[in-house]
């Protein structure tokens, strides 16, 4: 399809079976697009098994494209699996609704790609930047990486963006509308409203990095309950937009859901996209996404980047909650806690630091190991 959030997973794996050569009668690929119901589905991978077994004893490799077009195709492959029909084989689902595959989970196994992290963009434009990933090396080449970073904060980890702004210089303004289109129609297919959703984000936008209550957003989005809110909150991490921070109360070490959560969105075009829309600037969003992106709402965007980043890197994420202040994020590995401050700035005043163990203060510029270990955000974000 033409969704930027399309992944190449598929074309890479069928690419290696070729060069495995795998046999043909072992590979089946087909469009789910035209299939009424699951029933129908159920039948058409049912003869493709039954060509298919006595030609050979490899093990199947089947990849069913647009699956969310197919009605309950859950029941179709859960009765497959049940009866034993898929043993010895590989079924690959994708699909145009990240919605749809997302409540299956619990049925099947996911695999999640995300769009790409800072470091996998710099791998691919310019390797050579990151052949030595030891901080004082990456110091040397911070200048180069921070151009990188500006590039970052507007393509996001999307292929198609990325290639396009590489090639251009700019990212067209159907491209921002596909991403729109893409959220809107996995929004309306599960009868949620868009006009709704685009007010919580702009709710959301308004309290990047601060924690806000259910309530608040409901109030100001224009909704009767929280309870609406936290559905529309809910759908939006499910289709990778945001993700949620809860609070953390450190010296008790546990972490308190009633409190207020904190919100971030999980890729800079995806951000820059709603954003763009939210603010009516749809007529050049490329224009006001690089105003944006280097205008005073940068250190926003730079704690929201390393929110986004944590959220990839460790399944426990919060804010941190002190009796002497807040802290901006805490992550929990074991019983290990890691503490982050997002200091986006030209100087950094130490003495407001709160003070606790294992803290790193992530910084605009400066390098210190003493006395609080503190990185430039490129840097972090690569190490």
């Amino acid at each position: 399809t033409d969704d930027i959030r399309d992944a190449p997973a598929i074309d890479i794996i069928k690419k290696l079976l070729q060069k495995e050569k795998t046999p043909k009668e072992a590979v089946f690929s087909f469009a789910c697009d035209r299939i009424a119901d699951y029933n129908e589905l159920f039948a058409v991978i049912k003869t493709y098994l039954d060509f298919a077994r006595p030609r050979t004893n490899s093990r199947l490799f089947i990849f069913l494209d647009e699956i969310s077009f197919v009605k309950n195709w859950q029941l179709a492959i859960k009765e497959m699996v049940d009866a034993g029909l898929l043993k010895n084989s590989l079924m690959i689902l994708s699909g145009s609704s990240i919605l749809d595959l997302r409540y299956a989970e619990g049925i099947f196994p996911n695999i999640f790609y995300y769009p790409l992290s800072f470091g996998e963009f710099v791998n691919i434009i310019d390797p050579s930047l990151i052949s030595n990933s030891e901080v004082l090396s990456l110091t040397y080449r911070l200048p180069k990486l921070s151009k990188l970073f500006d590039d970052y904060l507007l393509t996001g980890g999307f292929m198609k963006i990325i290639n396009e702004y590489f090639a251009t210089g700019r990212i067209t303004n159907g491209s921002y509308e596909t991403l729109l289109t893409a959220f809107e129609n996995d929004i309306n297919k599960i009868g949620r409203n868009g006009t709704t959703a685009y007010q919580i984000v702009s709710n959301l936008i308004r309290t990047m990095t601060t924690p806000v209550s259910q309530n608040e957003l409901a109030k100001s989005s224009g909704l009767v309950s929280h309870e609406a809110v936290g559905e529309y909150l809910d759908i939006f991490e499910k289709m990778f937009t945001t993700t949620s921070f809860p609070a953390y109360l450190v010296e008790q070490r546990r972490k308190d859901l009633l409190k207020n959560k904190k919100y971030y969105f999980v890729d800079p075009f995806i951000f820059n996209a709603l954003f763009a829309k939210v603010k009516d600037k749809m007529d050049d969003p490329f224009g006001f996404s690089r105003d944006v992106t280097g205008g005073e709402k940068r250190p926003l965007i730079a704690e929201n980047v390393v929110a986004a980043h944590l959220f990839r890197n460790n399944l426990l994420h919060y804010w941190g909650k002190t009796a002497n202040g807040e802290i901006d994020f805490v992550t929990k590995t074991k019983d290990k806690l890691s503490f982050y401050e997002v200091k986006y700035r030209e100087k950094i005043d130490y003495s407001e630091i709160l003070k606790v163990d294992n803290l790193t203060i992530i910084s605009k510029k400066t390098y210190k190991e003493k006395p609080i270990l503190t990185l430039p955000l490129e840097i972090f974000l690569l190490i």
